[in-house]
């Protein structure tokens, strides 16, 4: 049967927008018993397209359409598999071309020979040697040529095409008709339907970086390639006289034969000492392993036994399953990073079930202490390849990846591809640009979108967006492209942490390319790789783990915290838990998760565990239930005592998956695989097989001696929480890591902060948070200074010294200049001194500004005013004498440059400008003068908001941007900052109208608002009510000190005072008997007045009586 063989799909990327899945259904409802797929030079959808076929029950046909040139203009050739060899090779083809990618010569069909067998060539009507031969006006070289490439292979084509003009037609079959060459019936697919081929205009346009003429977008032009029925091709090339090579695209077709037969795994054999068999050296590895463990916690030496039983179980299970050599490749990898002094992550996944892994120092999970179970790892009933995922510092990643590399070599590693897709918010931008949008008309519509919200969901949901879409006929097609090409793929890039190991050259495996450093990149993604056989390692860079490391590294000199000692039953961390105040802590760092410590109130490590465990979608429907339990609110529902030891740490919930394979085995006598098996099906919602193995469970209850009725219950129990349970290895591996650095955080703030600011560096609003939280923790932030700050934050005794590099508008190299001038000739001596010593082109006024904002020379001159003038004389000077210092007294104005008043920052600018360039407040906030304030008027901290819960902000104005409504009344949007937290607040026409002459005159300045808060487009922002100027509102306070002689009787004469002199200044009491604070509610305040203070003075005493 007749098929089209030229098909190009979204895998060449922004080329084409058909895709796979819908290809293959619309060949099969056009009757299509073949399908081919020939994207240029790469085979990234290959084994997807062979697998839909097959399950669409169609023969699938692979090809390659391979550009011999590297620049210029294409070359195209289709290379078409004719069986499984013929697949082998187009790995082979595309291998090459992807891996030179400096080469500039075309490659030559003398490198293309080794690789021809098994394959039909066909030169393709569109941009090939022929094709451009012909249409450069070289007709009478086609022949030359074609019998040069037949010297090489004897199946080759030249496709031809009733879409040709009939003059390119009969020329190109006369110079055909001179060879032994065949013809054959050439249909280029690129899209599905003729109208697409506008889209595809669009994609090609948003790869070149080119226009869509306003004709372009006025006519939309249908196409010519896309997919029609096979009666219609048949009638097309009868109708031109080009039977023939219809009939030789049948017979090449009939000739394709491709099984693709992968095996289960491709496990490499790991270079053991003297050729050892590995199975010995692991044993070998893990029983000094297991002594080492053994030795470094004396307290274990009494369950030997049991870990010497464990430890041969799992090897045993290793052994048979032939994983042996696995676990050593792993070791290995760990071993090198444990040498190099590189921190890994406690263990993720279910690894951490493993003792063999423990041992070997893979993971830092005791599995036997925690009650961890391997069969969740590894089940001989289950036979799948293991998967240990390794965490490491996302710095030192590429260290580790350049490891393995060199040990196995550059044909045998290689990193995972991955396609970044055209998402909402890029495809609006993508296609705006390319119909002539500006950048402000596509981003009014993207801050309609929210992250992650399909087009089409927005726009059912959204008024907003869909009137902003209705309001014009460009919008409107604006808007159903981008519908057209969302999703599609737009690049590819590397996977965050998956490499491939093969014995074998990968090229006899996977087609590869060349990715980042030099290591090849494989074209399969992640789960085709593993569909081939391929060892896949997950070596995950993960910024935490810097952040622990650089943490460690930071704390206080002369005591080392070793991670293995620090005590998970920390009273003093665990309280941190139970406030929830974990910001800056791995995984628990969200509000959400923070609000459900709050409510747990962990006491114990277990407990963190389980909140890990339980804040996630599903599981925490349980967290209301668990801490009912757990304060006693509420009892557990009645289960046999078997199960006790089981489910008493969780309070009766089943919250781990392996409570569930527990359970079945210790009441159900299910074996550890039957169990995790019943917890895969659970997890998978395979109903069948969760009756099967509910019923075997019921059978094993009853043989043990429980009625129907209990067993029954307890299997009704297993499905009615198991199916919420989560993964215990990884939640316990992945807490310990939390505790560690939540204990770090406790004990060692200034190093916890230091190190978590280095993480955040660029951030400005979570550098501006972290900051308040470490100046409320009593933690010292020094602005970078001249002789004392690093490139990154670093600490000196307990203070943080802000990093050199992390200042705005400063340049890298300035900096490394200023570093290596400090080592080389010491610290500088003053600000000339600066300007002598660094190089001339660093010594201009806009290099230097930032420097001065950001307080890196204060410690020479703590007014900023008087530094700026300083530097407008040294610069003056240097336009004298360049760096000759005497030069430069003698040619020096005789007076000194001052600064005019007007030329002064007030204190509030100088403040500013140093938020700007640090990206926070350091030295003081705008805010604190108005602490007082804030005391008086109950405000909430930004991010202390709740949605819907109106409150009072005291905010920092930073800018307004005003506009008019659909009524042509002018509102607002204002930016308000405070210590924490930036949001944006709406203000609408009626209130706008009533403030805004004094919001113009105190931009900048600091403002008491009444809000409410609500959620927009996934971000908080703030209806403001109410405004008013800080500093016009009232911050003194009478303070009234109750003292052990102040009875009763005393009190009410006091009561007397506050009831009768009502005014506008708050009242704040101290009680010294009570221990207490009280500011008195609004009906108690009082005025200012000299009486009011003689008659509270007569009654407390002169020294517990102030105004201030």
């Amino acid at each position: 049967m007749f098929t089209p063989i030229d098909v190009t799909s979204t895998f060449t990327l922004l080329e084409s927008n058909l895709k796979i899945s819908d290809y293959v259904a619309r060949g099969k409802e056009l009757g299509y018993r073949s399908l081919a797929l020939s994207d240029e030079d790469n085979l990234y959808g290959a084994l997807t397209f062979y697998q839909a076929c097959q399950a669409a029950g169609i023969r699938p046909i692979l090809g390659l359409k391979l550009n011999l040139n590297f620049v210029g203009s294409k070359e195209n050739v289709l290379f078409i598999a004719l069986n499984q060899a013929g697949y082998q090779n187009l790995l082979q083809l595309s291998s090459l071309k992807l891996t030179q990618t400096d080469r500039r010569e075309a490659l030559t069909w003398r490198e293309l020979a080794p690789y021809l067998a098994d394959l039909a060539v066909i030169m393709p009507d569109e941009a090939s040697p022929v094709a451009n031969r012909m249409n450069n006006g070289h007709s009478e070289t086609v022949g030359t040529y074609l019998n040069e490439v037949y010297q090489y292979t004897t199946e080759l084509y030249v496709s031809v095409s009733p879409q040709m003009s009939l003059i390119y037609r009969e020329t190109l079959l006369a110079e055909v008709a001179k060879t032994s060459v065949k013809l054959i019936a050439g249909a280029p697919v690129h899209y599905l339907t003729a109208q697409d081929a506008f889209h595809v205009k669009v994609l090609r346009a948003i790869k070149d970086g080119s226009k869509l003429s306003a004709e372009d977008l006025e006519k939309k032009e249908p196409g010519k390639n896309w997919l029609r029925p096979v009666t219609e091709y048949a009638g097309a090339f009868k109708q031109n006289g080009l039977s023939q090579a219809f009939e030789n695209n049948q017979s090449l077709v009939a000739k394709v034969d491709l099984h693709l037969e992968f095996p289960a795994m491709r496990l490499p054999v790991y270079p053991t000492p003297q050729g050892q068999a590995a199975k010995d050296y692991l044993t070998e590895l893990c029983y000094q392993g297991l002594e080492a463990r053994l030795e470094a916690e004396a307290w274990k030496q009494h369950r030997r036994a049991d870990y010497t039983a464990r430890l041969q179980h799992e090897l045993a299970v290793i052994n048979r399953m032939g994983f042996a050599d696995y676990f050593l490749i792993v070791w290995d990898i760990t071993n090198f990073a444990h040498q190099q002094d590189i921190l890994l992550g406690p263990g993720r996944g279910s690894a951490a079930g493993s003792l063999v892994a423990y041992v070997l120092k893979i993971t830092d999970v005791d599995p036997l202490q925690y009650g961890l179970l391997f069969e969740r790892f590894l089940n001989e009933e289950r036979v799948q390849m293991p998967d240990i995922d390794l965490d490491l510092p996302d710095n030192r990643r590429d260290q580790v990846i350049a490891y393995v590399h060199d040990k196995y070599g550059h044909q045998h590693v290689a990193q995972i591809i991955t396609f970044g897709s055209l998402g909402a918010k890029q495809v609006i931008r993508d296609v705006g640009r390319v119909m002539g949008f500006s950048m402000t008309e596509t981003d009014r519509i993207s801050k309609l979108l929210t992250t992650n919200q399909k087009l089409s969901e927005a726009f059912q949901e959204k008024v907003a967006l869909s009137n902003l879409i209705q309001s014009s006929q460009k919008l409107k097609l604006l808007w159903q492209t981008a519908l057209a090409l969302e999703g599609l793929p737009r690049h590819f890039s590397t996977h965050a942490a998956g490499i491939v190991l093969s014995d074998e050259d990968l090229t006899q495996i996977v087609p590869v390319q060349l990715g980042n450093d030099g290591i090849l990149l494989s074209q399969y993604a992640k789960g085709d790789v593993e569909a081939v056989g391929l060892l896949k390692i997950d070596l995950l860079g993960l910024t935490n783990l810097s952040l622990l490391a650089n943490a460690l590294r930071l704390v206080e000199y002369g005591y080392k915290v070793k991670l293995s000692q620090i005590p998970l039953d920390d009273s003093e961390t665990l309280a941190l838990f139970a406030r929830g105040q974990t910001t800056g802590i791995f995984q628990f760092d969200s509000r959400g998760i923070r609000g459900a410590l709050r409510q747990v109130a962990p006491s114990s490590f277990e407990d963190v565990v389980a909140v890990n465990a339980l804040y996630r979608p599903g599981p925490m429907q349980n967290i209301p239930e668990f801490v009912q339990r757990k304060q006693g609110q509420k009892q557990a529902e009645k289960l046999p005592p078997v199960l006790g030891p089981i489910l008493n740490p969780t309070y009766g919930i089943m919250v781990y998956q392996e409570q569930v394979m527990q359970v079945a085995t210790t009441m159900g006598g299910l074996t550890l695989g039957q169990a995790d098996n019943l917890r895969r099906a659970m997890s998978k919602k395979d109903h069948v097989a969760i009756t099967n193995l509910q019923n075997l469970f019921i059978q094993g209850a009853l043989r043990q001696g429980y009625s129907q009725e209990i067993a029954q219950q307890t299997a009704d129990f297993i499905a009615r929480f198991g199916n919420y349970g989560f993964n215990r290895s990884h939640a316990v591996a992945y807490s310990k890591m939390a505790f560690e650095l939540a204990y770090i955080k406790v004990h060692y703030p200034a190093a916890f902060f230091a190190a978590l600011l280095n993480k955040v560096a660029g951030d400005s609003q979570k550098t501006a948070a972290f900051i308040q939280e470490s100046k409320e923790r009593q933690v010292k932030i020094h602005l970078p200074a001249l002789n004392h700050s690093a490139y990154s934050h670093i600490l000196l005794g307990q203070t943080i010294y802000y990093g050199l590099g992390n200042i705005k508008g400063v340049r890298r190299d300035l900096v490394t200049e200023i570093l290596q001038e400090r080592k080389r000739a010491g610290n500088f001596q003053s600000i000339a001194d600066f300007t002598q010593r660094i190089s001339d082109k660093w010594v201009k006024k806009e290099m230097i500004l930032p420097l001065i904002y950001a307080g890196v020379f204060d410690d020479f001159e703590n007014d900023r005013n008087k530094v700026l003038q300083k530097i407008e004389t040294l610069l003056e000077k240097q336009k004298f004498s360049g760096q000759n210092e005497l030069l430069a007294k003698l040619l020096a104005p005789k007076n000194s440059l001052k600064l005019a008043d007007t030329d002064r920052l007030e204190a509030d600018e100088l403040l500013l400008k140093e938020a700007e360039v640090l990206g926070a407040y350091i030295s003081h906030h705008p805010l604190d003068k108005y602490r007082q304030l804030a005391i008086v008027e109950h405000t909430v901290p930004l991010i202390k908001l709740q949605a819907n819960q109106p409150a009072k902000v005291l905010v920092y104005l930073q800018g307004i941007r005003e506009i008019t409504d659909k009524n042509h009344r002018k509102m607002a949007f204002l930016t308000v900052a405070d210590q924490n937290l930036q949001l944006e607040a709406i203000i609408f026409a009626r209130e706008y109208e009533l403030f805004s002459h004094e919001i113009n005159n105190e931009n900048g300045k600091v403002w008491l608002m009444e809000v409410k808060p609500q959620w927009r487009n996934d971000q908080m922002n703030l209806i403001v009510n109410k405004m008013y100027p800080a500093r016009k509102l009232e911050t003194q306070c009478w303070y009234l000190r109750f003292d052990e002689h102040v009875d009763r009787a005393l009190k009410t004469k006091v009561l007397a005072i506050l009831q009768h002199y009502k005014g506008q200044t708050p009242v704040v009491v101290y009680d010294l008997a009570k221990g207490s604070k009280t500011l008195l509610g609004r009906q108690y305040w009082l005025r200012k007045d000299t009486k009011i203070k003689e008659e509270l003075t007569f009654l407390l005493g002169d020294e517990n009586v102030v105004l201030k």
